[in-house]
Parts: C-alpha cells; structure tokens; sequence
C-alpha cells in the first residue's frame, strides 16, 4: 500500500507547522524592524484623506436632493402667491434654510 516515494498527509501538515514555528521564532530573534515615522504618518494622512474624501462625496450625493426640494417648493410658493392669492411664509423660510444647507454642505463636493 505504501508507494516509493509518496509523504503520508499527516507528516506533511507536521513539517509545515514546524517550518511556521521555525520562521516565527527567527524573526523574534533578529528582533523588531526599525520604525519609519515618516512612512506611518503617510500612511495615517493618507486614510484620512480618503475618509475625508469619500465623507464629503456621500454627503454631497445627498443633499443635492434639496436641489430638487428648492425648485419643488419655491414652484408650490409662487403657484400659491400668485394663482391662489395665498401666501406660507414656513414654506418661504424652508427655502432659505435648504439653500443655506446646500450651500455649506455641498460646498465640498464640488
């Protein structure tokens, strides 16, 4: 049953575990490598840029629907105002305020 040359599966794991324990110890030996701050501090700047980046383009993707709330809404003021003689001064403020909050939160999506 046993052929020439053929490893039994169960020495293989073995010799690979020990191949790993055998690195592991080596590396503890030769001992930590030296710390490059300029390389980390890089890295750190460059995560954060990223995270930055791709805070400003989610929120941007949603407040560009009060674009389409502004447009909506000022139609409906001015329909009322003038068609209907009817004047809603909470719709006139909500304008003034989604504008404002366009502004200043989509400001960094551009």
């Amino acid at each position: 049953m046993a052929s020439g040359n053929r490893i039994p599966a169960k020495i293989r794991v073995v010799a690979k575990f020990q191949r790993l324990a055998y690195n592991a110890v080596s590396s503890v030996r030769q001992g930590p490598r030296p710390c490059n701050l300029e390389e980390i501090c890089v890295t750190r700047l460059t995560l954060l840029a990223e995270l930055l980046d791709s805070l400003s383009a989610t929120i941007g993707k949603y407040v560009s629907w009060l674009a389409l709330f502004m447009v909506l809404a000022q139609f409906a003021l001015v329909l009322s105002r003038y068609v209907f003689g009817v004047g809603f001064i909470a719709l006139q403020e909500s304008i003034i305020y989604s504008f404002a909050l366009l502004l200043m939160l989509g400001a960094a999506d551009t």
